[in-house]
This record gives structure tokens, C-alpha cells and sequence, in this order.
């Protein structure tokens, strides 16, 4: 077998590995065959945002109408262990679950709000506070691991991974300038003691929760 057929196969192996623990998840959580069944899965580079993962309500379109929601695993970071892959996977259906339900779990900052968290804990996840990014970090708990053993994940199909997954452009900026009046100052100072963070989290929360 050639390299370029290698490599086409066992990218193939990927994508068809995770449909099938996506496929597996839906029936073992019990959740709606017919509601979950419009969902692309796809596998592809975050850009800047280095996110492990996301979905995007009708994110694909074809023959008119028709259009199904987009779930991606970021393939900048398949070089994590397979659980950690799996925990992201049942992450973005958490996520799923509230958009097919019409209900609104993260703004366009990603704060994530309670929503969420009762979505990812239904899921057999543990879901913690993670500064301006609300309920955010999740990790497995024990139903979310039983569901994964009983899945049998196929590991070898994940050791194919990108080489780069970290680089980063040189000239993006990590933080963008807000000014304000000196007369809030002494507020802000205030609202930075009542949440414990500093000013650069507490204006990010204030602005997540302004919006959400």
C-alpha cells in the first residue's frame, strides 16, 4: 500500500471510529436516535481558537433545506490519550442535547452557563468552574468511564496524529485593550474583591453575564 493510501485510510479510520462512539453514546445515554441522527462528524484544525472541540448548529447544507449540525473533534490535539478524546466527544454531545432542546448553554466568549453543566452531569461528566469560562472544564466521572469501557475504543486508529498541533501565529494578539473612566475605578476595584479574581476575569465575567 502506498503512503498517500495509507494515510487517506487511516484518516478515514478516525473519522469512522468516532461516528461509531458517537452512534454508541446516543444509544447508551438513551438520548433521541432521531434527533441526534443530523449530525456531521468531522475531524479538523482548530485555527487560534485551539479548542479541543465545538459544534455548529446547521453547520452543512445540501440539496437545498437539508442541513445537519456540525460536531468536530480537533485533529490538533489526537495526540492526547484516547479517554481524553472520548471526554471531549461526550462534552460537545452535552452541548448537542441543549441545541436540540432550543436551549442556549454558551455565548459567543464561551461562558458556559448552568445549562451546560446539567447537560455534561446528566452524561456521567464532572463539571467545575473554569475562571471566565463558567462551567467549562469537564472531566469524566464514573458513568461517563463506564460508558467508555463499555465502548471499547478502537486506540490504534488514534496513533496517527497531526506533527505542528502547537504552533501559533507569531503575530496574533492574546488580549485586546478596554478603557474606561477613571470614575469606575474604585467600582471595579470593588467588583474584582466580591468575585476573587482579578480585573482582567472579573470584566470578562461581567461581560459573559451581561450577554448570557
Amino acid at each position: 500500500m502506498d503512503k498517500q493510501k495509507e494515510t487517506n485510510n487511516t484518516y478515514a479510520d478516525i473519522v469512522n471510529e468516532l461516528q461509531r462512539s458517537f452512534d454508541f453514546f446516543i444509544q447508551y445515554y438513551k438520548l433521541d436516535k432521531e434527533k441526534f441522527g443530523n449530525v456531521m462528524i468531522c475531524l479538523m484544525n482548530s485555527g487560534r481558537k485551539q479548542a479541543y472541540g465545538w459544534h455548529l448548529k446547521d453547520g452543512w447544507k445540501k440539496d437545498g433545506d437539508t442541513r445537519r449540525t456540525e460536531l468536530n473533534i480537533c485533529a490538533n490535539h489526537l495526540n492526547r490519550p484516547v479517554e481524553d478524546i472520548l471526554e471531549t466527544l461526550i462534552h460537545e454531545i452535552a452541548h448537542l442535547q441543549n441545541s436540540i432542546n432550543g436551549i442556549s448553554d454558551c455565548t459567543s466568549t464561551q461562558y458556559h452557563n448552568k445549562k451546560f453543566k446539567t447537560s455534561a452531569e446528566s452524561l456521567g461528566l464532572i463539571v467545575e468552574k473554569m475562571g471566565s469560562k463558567g462551567w467549562a472544564k469537564t472531566s469524566l466521572g464514573t458513568e461517563a468511564k463506564k460508558a467508555i469501557i463499555a465502548l471499547k475504543p478502537n486506540q490504534d486508529v488514534y496513533k496517527f496524529n497531526r506533527v505542528g498541533v502547537n504552533a501559533v501565529n507569531p503575530t496574533s494578539s492574546k488580549y485586546i485593550a478596554v478603557f474606561i473612566s477613571n470614575t469606575y475605578e474604585e467600582k471595579l476595584d470593588d467588583a474584582c474583591e466580591k468575585s476573587g479574581k482579578n480585573k482582567k476575569d472579573t470584566v470578562e465575567m461581567l461581560i459573559d453575564e451581561y450577554i448570557a
